[in-house]
């Protein structure tokens, strides 16, 4: 029997299929991210082809500051010139402080700091559903059951991916959509049907830099973040380390077919595949 008949038993038998999560603490350059995913989407690629059922993956951390531009992006998102962008221009000269990546994710321009929450799950969806807007609705509706929980009321847009939330005072969707504020971001990419990439929501960091760029190529709205939509008090108790948390707790509630065991990861990483592996049986109390 194959990988995929298997995978397709457990799902009619409610088994969850377990992802090895690893909540990396600190703030992580987006190159070793990015790298690690790749290798992360090429071993299970592998394990397709040698029809091993294996188990999903994913990385939950913040990001050292940087500008990534998706397959859609444009040199005009950028309203300063590249290389003014990045940490260091030829011949030494300074610049913004900011790396620059091209990436190969979906959309356009974005950026990536602290106070952001990024989560990439490296999901084989061909044991679960094989269905790309499912998979990308499925991530908004974590947004959104996370928002909820802080009693902030989030929302789609048909033509813009991510959540966003509607500005006190502003026109909604129904008037027009100008006074929307985008507070998660989502860009996915996929091969053979193992996705990589994901989503990453604001929660209180400093939005200026969102001011150098067009974000996600949308002009007319800006950026906000969760902080902003919650009273001073409960504002003030907010952590980047909570909502890491109410995320992966999300995505299970909202992706049945998978089961998290989560690990806490302190310490220098090598960033390699060997470092994302599932729990022992005897520690899968650690499953959320």
């Amino acid at each position: 029997m194959t990988a995929a008949a298997l995978a397709a038993g457990a799902m009619r038998m409610g088994l969850r299929r377990r992802v090895a999560t690893l909540n990396i603490q600190g703030l992580v350059p987006y190159a070793s991210a990015w790298q690690l995913q790749r290798e992360l989407v090429a071993q299970r690629i592998a394990w397709q082809k040698e029809e091993r059922a294996g188990y999903d993956a994913m990385l939950v951390l913040e990001h050292t500051p940087v500008y990534t531009m998706g397959r859609s992006a444009k040199p005009e998102d950028l309203k300063f010139p590249r290389e003014e962008m990045e940490e260091e221009k030829k011949g030494g000269k300074k610049g913004r402080g900011f790396e620059v990546y091209t990436s190969d994710r979906g959309g356009q321009v974005t950026w990536h700091g602290p106070g952001q929450v990024v989560m990439y799950p490296i999901i084989d969806l061909t044991h679960h559903k094989r269905d790309l807007r499912w998979y990308v609705r499925g991530m908004e509706e974590v947004v959104l059951r996370v928002l909820a929980s802080h009693g902030v009321t989030g929302q789609r847009d048909e033509k813009h991916t991510g959540v966003w939330v509607e500005e006190k005072g502003g026109k909604g969707r129904e008037e027009g959509g100008g006074g929307l504020i985008k507070v998660a971001a989502i860009g996915v990419s996929a091969s053979r049907w193992i996705t990589c990439h994901g989503l990453a929501l604001n929660v209180n960091p400093d939005l200026k830099a969102f001011d150098a760029i067009v974000p996600c190529g949308v002009k007319d709205r800006r950026v906000g973040c969760l902080k902003d939509f919650l009273s001073a008090e409960k504002a003030a108790k907010l952590t980047t380390a909570q909502v890491r948390y109410e995320l992966m707790e999300a995505f299970e509630e909202v992706f049945t077919s998978m089961e998290l065991c989560v690990q806490e990861k302190k310490g220098p990483m090598l960033w390699q595949v060997e470092e994302v592996v599932l729990v022992d049986e005897e520690d899968r109390e650690e499953c959320m």
